[in-house]
C-alpha cells in the first residue's frame, strides 16, 4: 500500500513539470533572385560564293564534239563560242536539200507553165475540164513539195548553225562536263556556266535548331577565307521552306551581297556571321539538384520555406547554366548547399547580388 502511494506522488509531480517547446530548425542558405537577361550570341555558318543563276549548257543537235574552246574558270562574253560539233553530216544534209530545192523549183516552173497553157486551151475548147484539173493538181503537188523542201532546208540550216555552242550571256565556266571526241545527245550538258552579270550570292546551310535566328531580307555579315579581316554585308534573298532530306536536316539559305567587290570570285569559301539575341534565364550550375533523376532547383517561398521545382536546363556556359523551362523570373533560388535541404524546411536566406 505504501508503494502505491509513493508511485502516485511521483506521477503527480511529473505531470506538474512544464514541457519545453521544440526549437524549430532554421538553416542559413545562400540565395539569388532570378532575373531574365538578354544574351547576344554570334552564330557562324560555313558557305560559299555562288551566282544567282547557274545552268548547264548543251547542244540543240546531236553529234560528235569536234572542239571545246573553254576550260573551268574561263570568263566568256555573250555570243562567245564554247564548243563545236563535227558539222560534216549537217553539211551533207544541207547540200542534198539545196539540190532537191533546185529540182522542186524546176518542177514547179514546168507545172505552172503547163497550167497556164491548159487554162488558155480549155477556154478555146481544145482541152477538156478533166485534163485541166489534172494540170491544176500537178501544180499544187509541185508547190507543196517545194514548200516542204524549203522548210526542211531552213531546219537543216538551223541544225548546222546549232553545231556551234555559244554563250547565251556573260558568265564564268564553273564545270566542264564533256570532252572533244565524245558523242552527245540533244541537250547533254557540255559545261556548267554561272551568270556573271548579276550579283554574287553566298549560299549556306542552317541547322533546324538555329533557323529561327534568320528571316527573309535580314542583313548578314560575310567573311571570305582569303580576306579574313574584312567583312561584306549581304541580305537574305531566299530561305528554303523545307529541310534537306539528309541526316543533317539543314535549311538552304541564299543571301545577295549588297556591295559587289571585284576581288570576290565565284566558289570562294565563306563564313556567314549572324548575331542572335535572346532572352534567357541563367543560374549558377551549383543550384542544380536531381529529383529522381530529373533536374530541379530549390526555391524559397514567402514564408522562407523551400520547395523543389523541376526545370529544363540548356547549355552550360562556364560555371552557369541556361534554364529553358520551369523557372520564372523573380523566383528566389538556393545556390549552395542544395544537397542538405528537404521540402518544407525553413531557411534564413542570405542574398547574393541580383541576377
Amino acid at each position: 500500500m505504501k508503494t502505491k502511494i509513493i508511485t502516485a506522488i511521483v506521477l503527480l509531480l511529473a505531470g506538474c513539470v512544464k514541457k519545453e517547446a521544440p526549437v524549430e530548425e532554421v538553416l542559413s542558405v545562400r540565395v539569388r533572385t532570378v532575373a531574365q537577361s538578354h544574351f547576344a550570341q554570334q552564330l557562324v555558318f560555313p558557305g560559299y560564293l555562288s551566282a544567282r543563276y547557274s545552268i548547264p549548257l548543251g547542244f540543240e543537235v546531236q553529234g560528235r564534239i569536234l572542239k571545246r574552246y573553254v576550260d573551268v574558270g574561263a570568263k566568256v562574253k555573250q555570243g562567245e563560242l564554247i564548243a563545236k560539233l563535227d558539222p560534216r553530216y549537217y553539211h551533207y544534209d544541207l547540200s542534198d536539200l539545196t539540190s532537191r530545192l533546185k529540182g522542186a523549183q524546176s518542177s514547179l516552173d514546168r507545172a505552172a507553165n503547163d497550167l497556164a497553157r491548159s487554162k488558155k486551151l480549155v477556154q478555146k475548147g481544145f482541152v477538156s475540164p478533166t485534163e485541166f484539173d489534172r494540170y491544176n493538181d500537178a501544180f499544187k503537188v509541185a508547190k507543196s513539195n517545194l514548200d516542204s523542201i524549203r522548210a526542211q532546208l531552213a531546219t537543216a540550216r538551223k541544225a548546222l548553225h546549232d553545231t556551234e555552242l555559244r554563250s547565251p550571256y556573260t558568265g564564268v565556266i564553273t564545270e566542264v562536263l564533256a570532252e572533244p571526241g565524245q558523242v552527245v545527245a540533244v541537250g547533254t550538258p557540255v559545261v556548267q556556266m554561272a551568270r556573271g552579270d548579276l550579283n554574287i550570292e553566298v549560299t549556306f546551310d542552317v541547322p533546324e535548331s538555329e533557323i529561327n535566328a534568320l528571316k527573309p531580307a535580314q542583313t548578314l555579315q560575310i567573311a571570305v577565307w582569303s580576306m579574313p579581316d574584312q567583312q561584306f554585308a549581304a541580305k537574305i534573298r531566299e530561305m528554303s521552306p523545307e529541310a534537306s532530306a539528309t541526316s543533317a536536316r539543314t535549311y538552304r539559305v541564299r543571301a545577295t551581297l549588297i556591295n559587289q567587290d571585284p576581288r570576290l570570285q565565284l566558289g570562294m569559301s565563306a563564313k556567314v556571321l549572324v548575331t542572335k539575341t535572346q532572352a534567357n534565364i541563367r543560374i549558377p550550375a551549383s543550384a542544380l539538384f536531381e529529383k529522381e533523376g530529373k533536374p530541379a532547383v530549390w526555391t524559397v517561398s514567402q514564408d522562407n520555406t523551400v520547395s523543389l521545382n523541376e526545370v529544363t536546363p540548356g547549355d552550360f556556359v562556364g560555371n552557369e547554366v541556361d534554364i529553358l523551362q520551369g523557372l520564372p523570373a523573380g523566383a528566389i533560388i538556393v545556390t549552395a548547399g542544395v544537397h542538405i535541404l528537404r521540402p518544407g524546411l525553413k531557411v534564413e536566406p542570405i542574398f547574393e547580388k541580383p541576377f
